[in-house]
């Protein structure tokens, strides 16, 4: 999500969230810009293998340039992590992700 009107203490503008399907963990980073989600994204699977001793099987994003990417498609591809992505404009393609933003945005 973002640019923020208003920068975080940090001076952040945009927020990244990852949810789990099966159980519903979620997370939220705080980045500077969008090209900072490779290294938060590989951060997370890296600490999902480190839990369950495998890497996500699959990893659902919309099309955007962040997610889609010549750093981010190896690193799925070398892991054997399957890169779903959603239809353009499409936001209930990704419902639970979605509505968790909602969440956010309202509680904040």
């Amino acid at each position: 999500m973002g640019p923020f009107k208003v920068e975080s203490v940090g001076k952040r503008k945009y927020m990244l969230t990852f949810v789990e399907n099966t159980t519903r963990y979620a997370e939220v980073n705080f980045l500077y810009k969008k090209s900072d989600a490779t290294r938060f994204i590989k951060a997370f699977c890296e600490k999902v293998k480190t839990s369950t001793e495998r890497y996500p099987h699959s990893f659902r994003t919309d099309q955007g340039g962040e997610y889609v990417n010549k750093e981010l498609e190896p690193y799925f591809e070398s892991n054997r992590i399957k890169h779903q992505t959603t239809a353009f404009y499409s936001h209930e393609s990704n419902g639970t992700a979605e509505r968790y933003n909602q969440t956010l945005t309202s509680m904040v």
